[in-house]
């Protein structure tokens, strides 16, 4: 199996899809299916309308070229194909990290006011870091 480009990837469940605080966004919460991963995230739903117990892909990432590309000059050269695979991106910074025990890591970021929270094992969090800039890439589970 090949790594994978992105500092996280995962296939997550929807556990519940809470609207009862705006109109357009959920805050969302949903557990990783291969890395034991729990992930509560805001998703504004006129977008990318999200059902509880729907299988979503998601990637973390901190740039949006393949990895043999530097810059963001590919995008505008290339017509931003990596793009093309997602169905929902949002950019943002990690602002909080906890270590929770010697296992455990809690991390939150901010999505220009979109919250997450991302806990599980410190081992498949490593790659992410306190003031990361960070993209949050989503797409159905084909």
């Amino acid at each position: 199996m090949a790594l994978s480009p992105h500092l996280l990837d995962d296939a997550f469940k929807v556990k519940s899809v809470d609207n009862s605080k705006f109109e357009k966004v959920s805050r969302v919460k949903c557990e990783g299916m291969s890395l034991e991963l729990e992930m509560t995230i805001d998703i504004n739903t006129d977008i990318f309308p999200i059902n509880e117990n729907e299988v979503v892909k998601i990637a973390l990432n901190d740039k949006l070229a393949p990895p043999d590309v530097e810059g963001g000059q590919y995008f505008w050269d290339k017509g931003g194909d990596v793009m093309d695979m997602w169905d929902y991106i949002m950019y943002g910074k990690i602002f909080k990290y906890q270590e929770k025990g010697d296992e455990k890591v809690n991390l939150y970021a901010s999505f220009g006011g979109l919250l997450m929270s991302l806990s599980g094992d410190r081992i498949h969090l490593e790659n992410l870091q306190l003031d990361t800039r960070i993209y949050f890439l989503l797409r159905r589970d084909h």
